[in-house]
């Protein structure tokens, strides 16, 4: 070093003297923003190097806190993974048992409003054969199962055992091919075979076709074919159509017997009663009419029981005017209902009262007989007078000509029958 200084010793000074000439330069220069140009100078050659080591200064931040500070989280983080995969485990299994215990719930409380006695079941796998509708339960003979028992859940009726062992049995399913179900029909009470077809579907055999079966009607168990108990509910029609003698009925089962998950094994059944389908009741109150809006149906006295009307209906049918206050019939079934219920209280009838033995009131009564309506002899009368009626029956015999003459009809109608034989 020394021998560089002294060798290039001119030009050493030269420099020296030089950079203090630019420094003090600078120093006494200013911008136009009244900025040193030495400031300017200084800032220029510090701005790369701070922008190098504050990208340096981020990058190693970044690295320590992203992979040197959180180095120990990585065996968390497996262990969170972990414990998450397994709670999603345990609540697939918990909502599971959630579903059984509601399905067991629902059959349990079946199993107690039935009369015949069961054994709960649980499906564990199908036949082995692919024709055929069969399920294998996990109950047996230990249970006292037996071949030939039936095999129900609270929707519908679900087959029969075909075969029983020690701690399983096997049950066929009432859609397959081998199948049968005595059953009758909910409206016409029709007893027929269901027999399976190897399909959702089963078809309804010997039903006549003068029964009339109707789309969505409720087939139930006769019992008649002494495996299932009389009044378990089987399925609803769905397509009817007509063969020869028999009708070609399709019926849809109300089990889902593609999807069996517990049964109900009847070991000891007993016949129930068929449901009573209760037909609803015609309404018995009728509030009155919104103010400022004409009742008809009130002020024609509808409401009123037929046979009970006033006379003042009788009057009306007569051709005199209604009473005061009372809107008069709007149309001409008014006028004939107005007339029956008159023809009924001048009677003394009661419609909807009687007997069947009872006869019918005359509705004849009160109407001009053939020989009233026969023209007068001699021509037609002129348009001033009007001609009598000229009849051949006696006087006594002659029916009155209106109900509101009398108040009580005769003996016989026009057409000569006894009103009251």
């Amino acid at each position: 070093m020394e021998d560089f200084v002294t060798r290039y010793r001119n030009a050493s000074l030269l420099v020296a003297v030089l950079f203090v000439q630019f420094v003090l330069l600078g120093y006494q220069v200013k911008t136009g923003e009244d900025v040193r140009l030495v400031r300017v100078w200084t800032t220029a050659l510090i701005s790369p190097v701070e922008k190098l080591l504050g990208s340096g200064t981020g990058v190693f931040g970044s690295l320590w806190n992203e992979y040197v500070w959180l180095r120990g989280n990585r065996a968390e983080n497996k262990t969170l993974q972990a414990a998450n995969e397994r709670l999603k485990l345990e609540t697939q299994q918990l909502r599971r048992a959630l579903a059984r215990f509601s399905r067991e719930e629902e059959i349990l409380a079946y199993q107690q409003e039935i009369l015949s006695e069961t054994v709960l079941a649980q499906v564990t796998g199908v036949g082995s054969n692919p024709n055929a509708r069969e399920v294998t339960v996990d109950k047996g003979r230990r249970e006292g199962i037996k071949p030939g028992m039936a095999v129900i859940t609270p929707d519908g009726v679900v087959g029969k055992v075909q075969a029983a062992h020690g701690s399983y049995s096997l049950v066929l399913l009432m859609n397959d091919a081998d199948s049968g179900v005595g059953v009758l029909l909910k409206n016409s009470r029709a007893r027929g075979v269901l027999k399976g077809t190897g399909r959702v579907e089963c078809r309804l055999e010997y039903i006549d076709t003068e029964v009339e079966v109707a789309i969505g009607e409720t087939v139930y168990t006769s019992g008649e074919d002494r495996v299932f108990p009389r009044g378990l509910p089987v399925g609803e029609v769905t397509r009817v159509g007509a063969v020869s003698d028999y009708q070609e009925i399709y019926v849809r089962p109300y089990a889902a017997l593609n999807r069996l998950d517990e049964v109900l094994v009847v070991t000891a059944g007993l016949h129930e009663n068929l449901p009573r389908f209760a037909t609803p009741q015609p309404p018995e109150v009728m509030m009155p009419m919104p103010p400022g809006v004409p009742d008809a149906v009130s002020s024609n006295g509808l409401r009123d029981r037929i046979g009970t009307a006033p006379n003042n209906a009788a009057s009306e049918t007569a051709g005199g005017q209604p009473p005061f206050g009372e809107i008069p019939s709007l149309t001409e079934a008014d006028r004939l209902l107005a007339r029956y219920r008159a023809l009924g209280a001048a009677q003394q009838h009661r419609y909807g009262e009687g007997d069947l033995q009872t006869p019918p009131p005359d509705f004849n009564l009160g109407l001009p007989s053939a020989a009233t309506l026969r023209p007068p002899q001699g021509g037609q009368a002129s348009s001033g007078t009007t001609s009598p009626p000229v009849s051949n029956q006696p006087q006594e015999n002659r029916p009155e000509d209106t109900v509101e003459s009398t108040g009580q009809g005769p003996g016989g109608g026009a057409n000569g029958a006894d009103r009251n034989p």
